[in-house]
């Protein structure tokens, strides 16, 4: 049995609340799958820009951001990310859908198309985003992917799930059923990794056995690696040790 299974769906509610429960929720109107990556705050299918520009208005460099199981953009990975690169690169989130894999994959893709074609992008994906910046960044080969604690498994995490979820920041109730158990077993990034990725990983992660992250991406090409001893699953990216990693990479990686 995977360690994820002995997680009770309480110990992930309570997360959930925790994380969402300062969001200040704008009503916006949420587009139809296909019509995706309009902008717009929270909802499903959207894109979230802080300075809200056009594609034609982005940075050479790009930092496209993935959030969590739960979660939305913006978020306070974003808030932070922008602060410490907002001069320098268009910092966005996109808001996914957590349980609808088909449609998550076909508006990925207008992402790509509509605004991130012959941009330097850097992928960041926390916890169930870190699975999905894995998957999107391989599959467009960007120059770059920040994994946060990644959900490596997120099969067992619908498992883990299944049944009614409520999102603060959404302001919302979905469902996670059989069919997303089902619909995330056929999504993998491609066997051979095109995109160097930085994954951070901590210890004391409560939510998710950090071993399995290490064991995953220890066998794949152009993965490095940096596991803190404490940080918990919301890694306190203002710390100067994890925020120094990220820098260095995302440096590394950006155009001059």
């Amino acid at each position: 049995m995977s360690t994820l299974q002995g997680l009770g769906g309480a110990v992930w509610r309570t997360w959930l609340v925790t994380l969402a429960g300062l969001a200040i929720v704008w009503a916006v109107s949420v587009p139809t799958p296909g019509q995706a990556v309009e902008y717009g705050r929270f909802q499903e299918f959207t894109l979230y820009s802080k300075t809200g520009e056009t594609a034609a208005d982005f940075k050479a460099n790009v930092i496209l951001m993935f959030h969590g199981f739960g979660s939305a953009m913006p978020n306070g990975t974003y808030k932070m990310f922008n602060k410490a690169f907002g001069g320098t690169h268009t910092v966005v989130g996109f808001n996914y859908d957590y349980v609808d894999v088909a449609s998550n994959q076909a508006e990925l893709q207008e992402l790509y198309d509509r605004f991130l074609v012959d941009r330097n992008l850097i992928v960041v994906g926390t916890s169930l985003g870190g699975f999905w910046a894995n998957y999107f960044a391989n599959h467009v080969g960007a120059r770059g992917a920040i994994l946060i604690n990644p959900v490596v498994d997120p099969q067992e995490l619908m498992r883990v799930m299944q049944g009614e979820n409520y999102s603060e920041r959404r302001q919302k109730t979905f469902e996670v059923a059989e069919d997303a158990v089902t619909a995330y077993g056929t999504v993998h990034p491609v066997e051979n990794p095109r995109t160097e990725m930085l994954v951070l990983l901590t210890k004391d992660d409560e939510l998710l056995p950090y071993r399995e992250a290490v064991q995953a991406f220890s066998a794949a090409s152009g993965a490095e690696i940096e596991i803190f001893a404490r940080g918990g699953h919301s890694l306190p990216l203002d710390r100067p040790d994890i925020m120094a990693a990220i820098r260095r990479f995302v440096e590394e990686k950006s155009l001059p």
